[in-house]
């Protein structure tokens, strides 16, 4: 079988996406500090380069003046399918997430795993050169859940 009818299969399918291409380098579109707001909160997430192919990230949210909680995350390859690995409040989520969508034209990556009630879901979108897009979604215990947030390119602290 060729590597096209394959790769056309998993498209078809709606299986994980693979990573054809760059993988994880497809990701390189998040590095960058990014702020932005989501109802009481101040988010600050930094996102590195995606050399040596991983992305990691740290994220704190603000509210109150002070920091509330933060937030980890690992873009790996695993298998030959990116995955995202979340670090909630620190810990280690007992769920990876593979990429269902990643396009790095459209500077877009979906991250899915059903067995998850909340994030179910997680969007990255660069919607311009400086602003990032994150939604989450999935279920809470009043039904559908979403979580969006608008973050804008920033520079990082001087030292």
């Amino acid at each position: 079988m060729s590597v096209i009818a394959i790769a056309l299969g998993a498209l078809l399918c709606a299986q994980p996406a693979k990573a054809p291409n760059g993988g994880v380098a497809d990701l390189g579109w998040l590095a960058g500090t990014w702020r932005g707001g989501a109802g009481q909160s101040t988010w600050e997430s930094c996102y590195s380069s995606a050399e040596g192919g991983e992305v990691v990230s740290a994220s704190k949210e603000i509210r109150g003046g002070r920091v509330v909680t933060c937030d980890f995350e690992r873009f790996w390859d695993k298998k030959g399918t990116v995955v995202l690995s979340p670090f909630p409040h620190g810990r280690k989520s007992p769920h990876d997430f593979p990429a269902v969508e990643l396009d790095p034209k459209a500077q877009k990556a979906v991250f899915e795993n059903a067995a998850n009630d909340f994030p179910r879901k997680f969007t990255y979108h660069r919607a311009a050169p400086d602003r990032l897009v994150i939604t989450l979604e999935g279920e809470g215990k009043g039904g559908p859940m979403q979580m969006r947030l608008e973050l804008k390119r920033v520079e990082p602290p001087k030292r």
